[in-house]
């Protein structure tokens, strides 16, 4: 929050939080369809309610989209766990994880990625560094 306005400085949340998402992609022409799923979202103890509030939502979201031959995530739409539904994190969540989804993978390999976003979540802008750890498995994929 900007509030040099009013004389003050600009305020800041920092919070951290772990999240569990199932995501299958399938080939398609000129890219892959990808589907998601929030199975679970762990705030840090230090979290601030609202915050943790928002995450509550993301719990459950599910969506669809495409991930275009460069590597960006295009076409998502999703839908909250709740019911009227409410915008979730799930596109930011996913949108960290991508490009760095290796082509060249082979069945059972591993590999780590970090990579950073930054988007507006409920009107909040919100930068987010992501670790994310891949295993490769057997799947509609040519590996």
């Amino acid at each position: 929050v900007d509030a040099s306005a009013m004389g003050q400085g600009e305020q800041k949340v920092v919070m951290g939080y772990s999240a569990y998402l199932t995501v299958t992609m399938d080939d398609s022409a000129g890219g892959r369809a990808v589907r998601a799923r929030v199975d679970s979202l762990v705030p840090d103890a230090d979290a601030e309610p609202t915050i943790v509030s928002m995450l509550a939502r993301t719990r459950g979201a599910a969506g669809g989209g495409f991930v275009g031959a460069d590597g960006k995530l295009v076409n998502f739409s999703e839908m909250a766990a709740d019911s009227p539904p409410r915008p979730t994190a799930l596109k930011g969540l996913l949108s960290s994880l991508f490009p760095p989804v290796k082509a060249t993978a082979r069945v059972g390999e591993k590999w780590t990625d970090t990579t950073q976003a930054a988007d507006t979540t409920n009107g909040m802008p919100t930068n987010r560094k992501t670790t994310a750890n891949f295993t490769a498995s057997e799947g509609a994929g040519p590996n």
